[in-house]
């Protein structure tokens, strides 16, 4: 059987190849994802991962830890797979996923897990978000012991997390939850630990929203709110008895992808009709300018546009933000692109109708001209 990995067709750490990788990955999502959203919406934002940070010369994709992961956790190699909207390749790509799913064992008790339990797995956890390259925090120092606090992989992931929760505190922006998780904690265990910003080549952000809460006009969170922040960071300087942290310049980060998972917690509310509840996982990437990226082709089930992080609802919403660095430019506008690029729905109808006007009227104008060229012309005698 031919293989569908990527990098048995291209050489990512060759420019051309990387190129080529690099839209491969970033327009080419999986398709056919009804009952399995979860997985295709993890996929989907590994891919986005991937075009950022693992291709290229200076990739990660060499390195041996990537390598090992690949041998622990099937979603990582699958999110290398050459998707395509040809037959063939859709096809292939179904295959490859239906093994990834079986090989995985049913990781969360279910056929169809859901974008949040696979994320936020012990799988995901011990061998991606636990490495230093996606940690928020340099190993946590103890003020007490003076030492490295040890801390196992899932900790480590877990930790990494930033949350944004609106319905706990419904004024919170973005940037404040970021700010909050750096500085000095007080644990009852190890005392007072120092949570150190490094400088993660992937930030993600938990955001829980609840519009019976978040309901102030002037206070209700929109897109523009979520689409970069900067990270702090903290230079050590000498001084006569040692070294210091000191502030250092921060780092900006921008919106790489969002996921909206599925509405479980509007299960049995008293005021939803079950029937419109969301049951799904959806996913959209952007690129650096904060622009959605257009797929060239995308399935209704897991690239819907009917949603926005601005939703309001009755229940609680939860959305997981994905976030890499960037350099800004000179000219750039302070307020990017809106959420979707894409015209929130096709009407059949009504394209249908635009169709048949134009028709109409191009049949009349025909229907003039025949007329006109019927006439006898002006006589030369």
């Amino acid at each position: 059987m031919t293989s569908t990995d990527i990098r048995d067709h291209y050489d990512i750490q060759d420019s051309y190849g990387a190129k080529v990788a690099h839209k491969i990955l970033t327009v080419h999502p999986p398709q056919l994802c009804s009952g399995s959203t979860g997985i295709d919406s993890l996929t989907t934002v590994l891919r986005r991962v991937y075009a950022h940070a693992m291709i290229g010369p200076e990739g990660l994709a060499q390195t041996k830890w990537v390598k090992d992961a690949e041998q622990n956790n099937p979603i990582l190699a699958y999110a290398w797979t050459l998707m395509g909207n040809t037959e063939e390749d859709a096809t292939a790509a179904q295959l490859v996923r239906a093994r990834t799913i079986q090989s995985m064992g049913g990781i969360a008790g279910t056929d169809d897990p859901s974008f949040k339990e696979l994320c936020t797995s012990d799988m995901m956890n011990r061998t991606f978000w636990s490495q230093r390259h996606f940690c928020l925090c340099y190993p946590v120092y103890g003020w007490r012991t003076h030492n490295i606090l040890e801390q196992s992989p899932s900790v480590k992931a877990t930790e990494s997390i930033i949350m944004m929760d609106r319905i706990k505190s419904p004024e919170i922006t973005l940037q404040e939850a970021v700010d909050s998780k750096f500085g000095d904690f007080n644990n009852e265990h190890s005392g007072e630990l120092h949570y150190r910003p490094s400088q993660p080549l992937v930030v993600r952000v938990l955001l829980r929203t609840n519009g019976d809460v978040n309901n102030d006009p002037e206070n209700r969170l929109r897109f523009k709110d979520l689409q970069r922040f900067q990270m702090p960071q903290e230079d050590p300087k000498k001084v006569d008895k040692g070294w210091i942290l000191v502030e250092g310049k921060r780092l900006n980060y921008t919106i790489a992808a969002v996921v909206k998972m599925r509405e479980v917690e509007a299960k049995n509310h008293p005021n939803v009709n079950q029937n419109e509840v969301e049951t799904e996982d959806k996913v959209r990437t952007y690129g650096p300018s904060r622009n959605e990226i257009i797929p060239a082709y995308e399935d209704q089930h897991l690239m819907s546009t009917r949603w926005s992080v601005e939703d309001q609802r009755p229940y609680p919403m939860e959305y997981m933000l994905f976030y890499i660095p960037f350099k800004p430019e000179r000219k750039e506008k302070l307020e990017g692109p809106g959420e979707t690029g894409r015209a929130p729905e096709f009407n059949v109808k009504a394209w249908q109708g635009v169709q048949d006007l134009f028709g109409f009227a191009r049949r009349r104008r025909n229907a003039t001209k025949a007329e006109n060229d019927s006439q006898p012309g002006p006589s030369n005698e």
